[in-house]
């Protein structure tokens, strides 16, 4: 029996998308059960506060960099009212991980997510929504397309979608490759 061929896929977020974050997962064990089962693959997901040891490095970033970043074949990244917090080099550590992503954007595909929602009361902050605004252009110069959601029903509808779509070419190329 051939095993399972295995996409680990990095989820990328400020601290303000928990509920997203959880999403990803369910929606990754139902393709798995689904998609996953009938074709050969499975979605592994890699998240800092579950999947990076204690460890020193240059910065935490960097140990997270380091630990969960050089080997995914998927990069799933989430913005809702906040930017995030800044690292040594970026303005926030979502920022910095989509770079390390991008540097390596013919080997992971990079799915990027924006809730327009407004933002709450509590996280409503206009430095922070300069700043996603920002980042939003600064894909869109780097050849990006993003999605932009409203709220997390519609977020997963789409992820589930978008993550269908992507499987099926993909492992239409990972059939046509095992024929010859």
């Amino acid at each position: 029996m051939k095993s399972a061929r295995i996409y680990k896929c990095f989820i990328s977020s400020p601290s303000d998308t928990q509920e997203e974050r959880k999403i990803c997962d369910l929606v990754f064990e139902e393709i798995n059960r689904t998609q996953g089962e009938e074709s050969g693959f499975r979605i592994e997901s890699k998240k800092w506060e579950i999947d990076a040891r204690p460890s020193f490095g240059e910065s935490p970033q960097d140990v997270i960099n380091k630990q969960l970043l050089n080997d995914i074949q998927l990069f799933i990244g989430i913005i809702s009212a906040r930017f995030g917090t800044p690292t040594e080099n970026y303005g926030s550590g979502t920022e910095e991980e989509f770079y390390l992503a991008y540097e390596k954007k013919d080997d992971v595909e990079i799915m990027f997510y924006f809730n327009n929602e407004p933002a709450p009361p509590d996280l409503a902050n206009p430095e922070q929504k300069r700043k996603v605004e920002e980042f939003q252009e600064l894909i869109s110069d780097h050849g990006g397309l993003y999605s932009n959601y409203n709220g997390v029903d519609d977020f997963k509808n789409r992820l589930k979608q978008h993550l269908h779509k992507y499987f099926a070419e993909k492992e239409a190329i990972n059939r046509e490759d095992d024929i010859l």
